[in-house]
This record gives structure tokens, sequence and C-alpha cells, in this order.
């Protein structure tokens, strides 16, 4: 009896410890300051399976017909080149001011993990 009430106190204090940090703000999360090594490895953590998670069920459409990539190319500048950015750019305002760092699309290093069917549905879920 005793070690099952030590168990359940010890279970509380832990749950009142995480809503006490969680409510409290001591944990900045936000993207213009750098995070712990906890605090990054949690939300990179939540971020990588969240993703996973989402992007499963997607079907990819047949992204190299040219009207594809005319609208996309079109879309990506109005509202992604300023985070991840256009060929011949190596950072913008916006872009110099984040954190993490976005990861820069026009790279083919960072386009080669999104090669497999499972790494274009989570890019195309992402984006």
């Amino acid at each position: 009896m005793k070690f099952i009430l030590g168990v359940v106190t010890t279970l509380v204090m832990i749950a009142v410890m995480a809503t006490a940090i969680i409510t409290s703000g001591w944990v900045n999360v936000g993207a213009d300051h750098e995070h712990s090594p906890i605090v990054y490895n949690l939300i990179e953590k939540a971020r990588v399976n969240s993703i996973k998670h989402a992007s499963q069920d997607i079907v990819v459409p047949k992204l190299n017909e040219p009207v594809m990539i005319s609208e996309g190319g079109a879309d990506y500048k109005d509202m992604c080149a300023s985070c991840h950015l256009s060929p011949d750019v190596s950072a913008t305002d916006l872009s110099l001011g984040l954190y993490p760092k976005p990861p820069n699309f026009t790279d083919p290093n960072v386009v080669s993990r999104f090669a497999d069917d499972a790494g274009a549905k989570q890019g195309f879920w992402a984006i």
C-alpha cells in the first residue's frame, strides 16, 4: 500500500510541476529566441511526429506538370520565399530573425530529404 501511495504521490507531484512550468510562461517558445536543449528537443520531436502523423494519408499530386510548376512557383514566391528563400538568395530580413532557421527549399541537400514517398508527403503537408 505504501508503494502505491508513493507512486501516486510522485505522479501527482510531476503533474503539478509540469502544470506550473507550462502555465507560468517561464519557457519561451518564441521563434526568435534560442531554446534550451531540452525545450528544443521536445518541440522538434513533437514537430517531426506531428508532420509524420498528419501527412501519412496525403496523396501528392503530380508536381512535375507545367501548370503545377507555374502555379506552385508563384505561390511559393508569394507565401514561402521570405522564410524558405529563393534561388540565389542566402537570407532575408525575416529568415535571419527566425529560430530555428527555416529550411532553404532551394538547397539540393534539403530537397533530397523529400525524394522518397514519405518525404514527399511530409514536405507537401508542411508546405
